[in-house]
């Protein structure tokens, strides 16, 4: 810190610059810059208070001078602008923000996740991840109430341990968790060999734009980063629903 003219100045952190406050200065007479002996008496301001005997200090952006008895003592009357404090805090929280550090990664890049019910893509440099969007409360709601659309004769009754309104997929059949959680109602379709019947993104010739988003059905879809497969919301479609 110093001073130039009647400002105060700070040097910044690299010692390339420096800032200061905004006072305005009177420019002090030739004759005043050694002591204030040839500053006319009208032109000074009289303190009553002690201080040392004929001592030449600064008070704000005035030059003031003590009295040969040390009980009081005379300055300059330069208008003297206040500094803010809140300039001061802005300026270094503006100086303190221009160098902080890169951000830390919010995932890893490329990777995918699941969050609650929907599955999310990290971008490439891990800084931010897209997601499907499922209202996963809604979604549990709606098939809770779909338990009233029950079919007996396609559907049966099976012991397990579940969540709640849950749906899950077994096969190739949708089940719906019972309230006791301790067993679930499942459709009874016949399924199909996977290994005969392969989903499209499972062929090697299968490719996707990287982060892509898509429909399949009722479910939300998003290509993989490497553009050769996809993952996709395990939502049961009215199709599925309407065989519960």
């Amino acid at each position: 810190m110093f001073i130039k003219d009647c400002n105060t100045c700070w040097c910044n952190e690299d010692g390339t610059g420096y800032y200061c406050t905004r006072r305005v200065c009177v420019p002090l007479l030739p004759e005043d810059q050694a002591d204030l002996g040839g500053i006319p008496a009208e032109n000074l301001r009289v303190t009553k208070k002690h201080c040392r005997p004929n001592e030449v200090f600064e008070l704000d952006c005035n030059m003031c001078r003590c009295h040969p008895d040390g009980k009081s003592y005379a300055c300059t009357r330069r208008a003297c602008e206040e500094q803010l404090e809140d300039s001061k805090n802005a300026t270094l929280s503006r100086k303190v923000r221009t160098i902080t550090t890169e951000p830390p990664k919010a995932c890893q890049p490329g990777q995918e996740f699941r969050m609650d019910c929907n599955k999310c893509l990290c971008d490439n440099k891990g800084q931010d991840f897209s997601c499907t969007r499922i209202d996963c409360n809604s979604l549990n709601n709606n098939h809770h109430a779909s338990a009233l659309r029950r079919k007996r004769d396609t559907s049966e009754k099976i012991s397990t341990q579940c969540v709640p309104g849950n749906a899950f997929s077994r096969d190739c059949n949708a089940c719906l968790c019972a309230d006791d959680g301790k067993s679930a109602t499942c459709t009874l379709k016949r399924c199909k060999d996977t290994v005969t019947e392969k989903a499209p993104e499972s062929d090697q010739g299968f490719r996707c734009n990287p982060g892509e988003q898509f429909r399949r059905d009722c479910n939300d879809c998003t290509c993989s980063a490497d553009g050769r497969s996809i993952f996709c919301t395990l939502r049961l479609c009215d199709q599925d629903l309407a065989d519960i």
